[in-house]
């Protein structure tokens, strides 16, 4: 069953008793499933999603937009460009993002200046740096990293966002500059010394982008911090990283900054991850800082104590969610001769057991995984089933 979790118009046990440890035990039958809980009915349930909550709340932020144009590249450098896309179709990109009319003007139009604009309309955002190279006037790598420096060091706000569009090295998704690159390791370790706590956003607009997203999965792991947004504030590494593209894929012009950023009516940028642009790219991204064991920022993070352990690794590339949504099952059955409904999240290595065992009769719950919600009725109501859902996807 792909669904999965929240409170009910009657009686209800939530996900954070889930989480707690503190799921219906009890002898369970096709007859007589789990009780439903007796929670007060005035009480109002909490939205489940696993998602839905980060451990970085920013208000505002500084940002930085470098724009590289990778034309005298060292030979050393396995720099990939980034594909030209037709003249018409680039300007009804642009055309539809209904920017003011000094964006798109002509043929000229770049990433860049359709980048810039969306920064000064986010009405949260502060582009303090904006740099666009064109041919015969390139900066070498270190101007970069002192900039970058810079930001970091007088940033007067809770959180910074690095937007990169440009080339992208081999393999790497390195940002190529024309006397050599930035590389992840780069970024972090300025992170550490000057901005560690505060928020980062990382936007990579260059082919193979998306390694950075693994790079950060592995430094994290390598650095001992949990899968959850409570553990990265803990450690200090709030950040969000969007790319244009899947590790080994390459970009095309105006299709990320045209496709997969959405200036919402909130007045804010959103990044669409997973979104196919064209055939040969699809955006990727992951925010690190989501409280991915369902706990509030300010209690105690509950990852200790969550029957099916995840790893950053899953959580980025989505086996999160395809595991979960493989594992959570709509039981039905009757209590004191009641119809009641339940769902239920199975321990992974149980599964084959708990459908045998299920299909049978009797049933210890307890045994098998935790009973996340529970109601009254034949089937749940669909506010139920939709929260259920957005629970077991990202």
């Amino acid at each position: 069953m792909s669904e999965s979790l929240s409170g009910s118009e009657d009686r209800l046990s939530d996900i954070f008793s889930l989480l707690l440890g503190n799921a219906l035990g009890g002898n369970t039958n096709r007859t007589a499933e789990e009780r439903p809980s007796s929670r007060n009915s005035q009480e109002t349930a909490k939205d489940p999603r696993y998602n839905e909550k980060s451990a970085s709340i920013v208000t505002k932020m500084e940002c930085m937009l470098i724009a590289a144009c990778g034309e005298d590249h060292d030979p050393e450098i396995k720099a990939i460009p980034k594909e030209e896309m037709d003249t018409n179709e680039a300007l009804t990109r642009i055309e539809g993002l209904n920017l003011p009319n000094e964006v798109g003007g002509g043929a000229n139009t770049t990433d860049f200046h359709v980048v810039r604009r969306l920064l000064q309309e986010d009405k949260l955002k502060e582009l303090k740096y904006d740099f666009e190279e064109t041919n015969g006037n390139q900066r070498p790598r270190q101007f970069y990293m002192d900039k970058i420096m810079d930001l970091f060091q007088n940033c007067k706000e809770p959180g910074a966002l690095l937007w990169y569009t440009g080339y992208g090295e081999r393999h790497t998704g390195n940002w190529c500059f024309k006397d050599g690159t930035i590389s992840f390791a780069d970024i972090i370790n300025l992170y550490q010394t000057f901005f560690q706590g505060k928020v980062l956003y990382l936007i990579c607009d260059c082919a193979h982008g998306g390694q950075w997203v693994m790079t950060y999965t592995k430094f994290l792991e390598e650095n001992s911090v949990g899968a959850c947004g409570h553990q990265a504030k803990e450690k200090g590494y709030l950040l969000k990283i969007y790319t244009s593209c899947q590790p080994e894929q390459t970009v095309k012009d105006f299709c990320f900054s045209t496709g997969a950023v959405n200036l919402g009516s909130d007045g804010c940028l959103g990044f669409y991850h997973c979104k196919q642009l064209i055939p040969t790219q699809t955006t990727f991204g992951t925010d690190f800082t989501k409280l991915l064991c369902f706990q509030d920022i300010d209690k105690k993070c509950q990852l200790e104590n969550i029957t099916h352990r995840w790893s950053w690794v899953d959580y980025a590339t989505k086996q999160r969610s395809a595991a979960i949504e493989d594992l959570v099952f709509l039981v039905r059955g009757k209590d004191r001769g009641k119809a009641a409904w339940h769902y239920v999240l199975v321990n992974d290595g149980l599964k084959e057991e708990f459908k045998t065992k299920i299909a049978t009769g009797n049933i210890d719950v307890a045994k098998y995984g935790f009973v996340v919600c529970s109601g009254w009725g034949e089937n749940p109501p669909e506010d139920i089933k939709n929260k259920v859902s957005a629970f077991t996807r990202d």
